[in-house]
């Protein structure tokens, strides 16, 4: 059975990005922990092929493009 406890982390963005992330979650009306959370899903789902070892070649291709 898979660990799902939350671990706090410690996260370095630039002042813009910080001010990017804090006009969304406003505009969303959530925190910027969901906003932060939500980004990370999303961009580590798009670099999940990186992870799989039977990924090579061509279909790499895509991940590292976009």
């Amino acid at each position: 059975m898979p660990d799902r406890r939350k671990q706090a982390i410690s996260l370095r963005i630039s002042a813009t990005d910080l001010r990017k992330v804090k006009q969304l979650a406003e505009r969303l009306g959530r925190r910027d922990s969901d906003v932060i959370r939500f980004a990370l899903k999303i961009m580590l789902g798009r670099l999940e092929p990186l992870c799989d070892q039977n990924v090579r070649g061509r279909a790499l291709v895509p991940v590292i493009v976009e």
